[in-house]
Parts: C-alpha cells; sequence; structure tokens
C-alpha cells in the first residue's frame, strides 16, 4: 500500500512539471532587409597618382603617389571599434579620434605612427559614416616626409574627401 502511495505521489508531482507550450508568430512573407546601395566617395588625387590596377578586393583602391600611397576602403556600417582596428591596428580608446558630423555623414579623423620594413611610417585616417558603410581613406608616408605631405598634399587630398550619390559623380577619364 506504501508503495502504491509512493508511486501515485511520484506520477502526481511529475506530471506537474511539464513546460508550457509556446507559440510563434510566423508570417506568409518573408521580409528581406533593405539592401543599401554604396555612395561614392571622391577626392581631388595628386596628378602623380596611379591607381593599383589588380586587385582581388573591389571594395579597395590603392593608389601609389610620389612618396607616399592612399588606400580607399569601403566596409559595412555598424562596427566602428572593428572598422578603426581593422585600419589602424590599434582600438579606438588609444587613437585620438577628432568625431563631427556633415549633413548626416559622421566623419573621424586620426592620426599614428607605425613601425615596418621601410622604418617609421606616419599615418592619416578619415573615416565617412553614412549609416550603411565605413568610407576609409588612409595615407601612409615615411616619417622624414610626413610634416611636408600634412601641410600640402594630404591637406588637399583629406579636405576634398566626400560623398557623392553614384549617378552624380561625373567621370572625365583624365
Amino acid at each position: 500500500m506504501r508503495r502504491l502511495l509512493l508511486v501515485c505521489l511520484t506520477v502526481l508531482l511529475l506530471t506537474g512539471c511539464s513546460q508550457p507550450e509556446s507559440y510563434e508568430t510566423v508570417m506568409d512573407q518573408v521580409l528581406t532587409p533593405v539592401q543599401h546601395r554604396p555612395m561614392q566617395p571622391v577626392m581631388e588625387l595628386p596628378g602623380d597618382a596611379v591607381e593599383q590596377v589588380f586587385s582581388e578586393n573591389s571594395d579597395r583602391k590603392v593608389y601609389f603617389c610620389d612618396g607616399f600611397t592612399l588606400t580607399l576602403d569601403t566596409y559595412p556600417s555598424g562596427d566602428l571599434e572593428k572598422t578603426l582596428r581593422r585600419t589602424t591596428g590599434f582600438p579606438k580608446e588609444q587613437l585620438d579620434l577628432i568625431a563631427t558630423e556633415k549633413a548626416g555623414v559622421k566623419h573621424y579623423v586620426c592620426a599614428w605612427s607605425a613601425a615596418g620594413g621601410e622604418g617609421e611610417q606616419v599615418c592619416r585616417m578619415c573615416l565617412l559614416d553614412d549609416g550603411n558603410y565605413h568610407y576609409v581613406l588612409t595615407a601612409v608616408a615615411p616619417a622624414e616626409q610626413a610634416g611636408e605631405l600634412v601641410q600640402g598634399v594630404w591637406k588637399q587630398v583629406f579636405a576634398s574627401f566626400r560623398l557623392m550619390a553614384p549617378e552624380d559623380v561625373v567621370n572625365s577619364g583624365s
């Protein structure tokens, strides 16, 4: 009798442990997120700039100039920390980042130095964030030439760096 009572109590206790059913709302149609077309980054390049023709990455353009290199990258927006680390090699906290906003586009500017195979190099970056993509312009030069470049050519290139709608860009081919 005790065993039967014990079995009945155990069965009663176990039946009270079931999870309530949960329901998920299902739609009849699939919602796909809107993919925004990237804007066209535009800048005034020095007259001696030569674009690297063969590149595996279509989101990267490299320009070889007299004494320095310009790189233009496009990344999906959203993770500023990841873009900054990918570009500079440093976390955001270690960079003296200047942030501004103009016409709904966030601008981030910084400079850093790095030791490379050819000695110390000075780097400058401007990142434009339109909310959909990060457009990153980077200039790299040997430290000996950087002072002259910052006041001359780099000033012109970075001042002219902006975004345009692809249909508004006029390419004269020269």
